[in-house]
């Protein structure tokens, strides 16, 4: 046996992980835990010959042995010259024995050692890792930094300062929610990414409705207000300054019960002018992305045929009113409208008939019209569909709507206003529907997509922020 650590362990809770290979045939290797002496130790090991999972607990020479069986994959026998793992949890007098993420086998006692180590019975074995742990059950969550972050910033409700997974905390489809109660509070220990303004959104269920109060740091910033829903919905606040380093968010439900599952912490656009273009200069000088080769600038308007994207703005672009006059001289098109659109990619891949070919071409963009995250708003005909895509829009909801107007023949105007978690689209200044999303994206650009060979003609597209 070897004994690893000194005593530095608490005698209450810790974690232990090894792993190994190459255990010789007939051989057993595995774990010693709660080490004082050679009186009084615990060990956990692989047995070869049985593939059975060895404990045993002695306590001043008095020994205790349990056998859990190993289990098998696809009923082939174990192979113990790839790496195996064993994870050992102590919490209290309770001990949760692991192999391979598997939990075996629960057992109470009263070994109270602070060493760790390894060691082998009957022959060699090879040792990959070795670690030892305060932390159980996933609890230094609490501890850990979440990020307040440019586009990616997702903190797990269950996450808090407080983290107790034995109160307050449930499970269901969507996972892990805090029970939260009026007059309760929960800390967040969060790093912001840059300097800047924040926004944060929580996704929840609530039965009545609620109010929770933000702090930063101690400092009050702004309530959220919870709707009464029976589903999944979100709710935010814009507009919470954060310098470039750790802080505290608080939450505080002033007002009602919530089931709370996550917090949405991200960056919003700094110092970005809304977008005016009226497509009157050949170089459409501010366009963030495009991954088109048919887009051309000809008698003021943006002409545009096949598949492509074209894209303004900042990815932490918030809440705005997206415009855009529009017509088209074919009978069948699809075409519309991109918004909170974040991280757009080129592909490089086309389906043929029985394989797939990659290709480095510009028609490879074309094909990649669907390659971003955020909502399309499409027209074919009569009908409107918003989609939310993430690289498919295949894989997400649709809603439909229907509109008497078409886009055949003459200019129309479509506007579309994100604001918190709703779009609301217009048609020429008439309402034709309102969505929103139980989980939406937050933040992101605005631009054009067209999904058809038709030639297409926009004109006059703007991005006009929503300024508290």
């Amino acid at each position: 046996a070897k004994v690893y650590a000194k005593d530095s362990l608490s005698r209450d809770q810790y974690t232990i992980e090894a792993t190994f290979r190459r255990v010789e045939s007939g051989a057993m290797a595995g774990v010693i835990f709660g080490y004082t002496d050679d009186n009084s130790y615990g060990s956990a090991l692989f047995d070869t010959k049985t593939e059975e999972l060895v404990i045993t607990f002695a306590i001043n020479g008095e020994k205790t042995e349990y056998r859990e069986k190993l289990v098998r994959s696809f009923d082939m026998p174990y192979d113990f010259n790839a790496l195996q793992a064993i994870q050992i949890e102590k919490t209290g007098k309770v001990f949760t024995f692991y192999v391979n993420d598997r939990i075996l086998g629960k057992y109470e006692s009263d070994l109270s050692g602070r060493k760790v180590g390894v060691m082998t019975v009957g022959g060699g074995a090879s040792v990959g890792y070795f670690g030892a742990t305060a932390a159980t059950g996933g609890n230094s969550n609490k501890d850990f930094y979440k990020p307040a972050a440019t586009q990616d910033g997702y903190i797990l409700a269950t996450h808090c300062r407080e983290w107790d997974i034995t109160t307050g905390v449930k499970e269901d489809t969507k996972g892990l929610y805090l029970v939260a109660k009026e007059g309760e509070s929960y800390n967040y220990s969060v790093f912001a990414e840059s300097s800047g303004s924040y926004t944060l959104a929580a996704a929840y269920k609530s039965e009545k409705g609620a109010r929770l109060s933000v702090f930063v740091d101690g400092v009050y910033v702004n309530d959220i207000l919870l709707g009464a829903s029976d589903r999944i919905a979100t709710s935010m606040i814009r507009g919470i300054d954060m310098a470039a380093k750790s802080h505290v968010i608080t939450v505080y439900l002033r007002e009602g019960d919530a089931d709370l599952y996550y917090f949405t912490c991200i960056m919003n656009a700094a110092g970005v002018n809304d977008i005016n273009e009226k497509y009157d200069v050949v170089y459409d000088k501010r366009v963030t992305y495009s991954d088109g080769i048919k887009w051309e600038i000809k008698d003021g308007e943006l002409k545009v045929s096949g598949k492509c994207k074209r894209l303004y703005g900042s990815q932490n672009l918030g809440d705005y009113i997206a415009s855009v006059d529009v017509r088209t001289t074919s009978t069948s098109y699809q075409f519309g409208l991109l918004l909170r659109t974040v991280n757009p990619g080129e592909p490089t891949i086309i389906s043929g008939t029985s394989n797939t070919a990659f290709v480095s071409t510009a028609e490879g963009a074309q094909k990649g019209a669907d390659w971003m995250q955020g909502y399309y708003l499409e027209f074919n005909k009569d009908v409107i569909v918003l989609y939310k895509v993430n690289y498919n829009k295949k894989l997400s909801d649709a809603e439909v709507y229907r509109t008497e107007n078409t886009m055949e023949g003459k200019q129309n105007n479509i506007a579309v206003v994100c604001d918190g978690a709703t779009l609301s689209i217009y048609v020429n200044g008439i309402l034709v529907g309102e969505y929103t999303d139980p989980e939406p994206y937050i933040n992101g650009m605005a631009g054009l997509r067209c999904n058809g060979v038709a030639s297409v003609y926009f004109d006059n597209f703007k991005i006009t922020q929503i300024r508290d």
